[in-house]
């Protein structure tokens, strides 16, 4: 309520609104909006959202409104997500797969940009935390399995034949098996690394898996990932 109430004082033009959780549910989606975006869907917050993808693009697609664009990544090209868009008469825009996730979030906000009649941005724009290179250390918040599968990608094409490692730890409410099952399919070893925050798995939680904890390992390529919350901790001590 009081992000809502600041955009009105400050007179913006538009407000780039993030869905909490999900979309029909989300207490954001009291907002009669312009536009909608779902840039993809996947096997994240399944507790709350639905055992399957098509379930949790159910959730997702109950942002959109009549009549309204509607851009989608290409992981958010689902039949549950067209027949509401075909239920509320919008009109949707798809966009093409990119192996660089980074490229991906920028054409989607270049098409939602085109379709508001704005200006897209040419410059190089980045958000500190995604795939951020410090020296050897690489920080990235990849923390469901679509991420982690393009972090393994990019991690792939950009550090190949180095020795790498992975300091990591994920939310509770993640699922922290398959990601780290991922992970672990790309670095050498996977440390985990205590964060005082009670929504992030502690050392108790992490017996089960099997690992050990970060106690200063090296590597030419020190990959630090797994939550925002890891990333805030450790990043501003580069």
């Amino acid at each position: 309520d009081l992000a809502l109430i600041y955009f009105k004082e400050e007179g913006v033009d538009y407000a780039v609104i993030e869905v909490g959780i999900g979309g029909a549910l989300d207490s954001t989606n009291i907002i009669d909006s312009d536009l909608a975006v779902i840039t993809n869907v996947s096997m994240d917050h399944a507790d709350v959202l639905g055992d399957t993808l098509q379930e949790i693009a159910l959730q997702k697609a109950g942002i959109i409104k009549s009549s309204m664009p509607v851009v989608l990544g290409y992981y958010a090209n689902l039949q549950a997500v067209h027949k509401q868009i075909e239920k509320m008469g919008a009109k949707a825009y798809i966009m093409d797969s990119y192996e660089d996730y980074q490229q991906e979030n920028k054409a989607i906000a270049d098409k939602a940009l085109e379709l508001l009649g704005m200006k897209t941005c040419k410059e190089k724009a980045h958000l500190r935390g995604r795939f951020e290179q410090c020296g050897k250390y690489v920080f990235d918040m990849a923390h469901n399995q679509n991420a982690f599968w393009s972090l393994k990608t990019k991690v792939e094409k950009l550090y190949p034949q180095k020795n790498i490692i992975a300091i990591w730890n994920m939310a509770k409410n993640k699922e922290a098996r398959k990601c780290l099952d991922i992970l672990s399919s790309f670095v050498e070893a996977v440390y985990f690394y205590p964060v005082n925050n009670e929504r992030l798995l502690s050392l108790e939680d992490v017996k089960r898996l099997g690992l050990k904890s970060y106690a200063g390992q090296e590597a030419e390529v020190i990959l630090v990932c797994g939550s925002i919350y890891l990333i805030s901790e450790l990043l501003p001590l580069q």
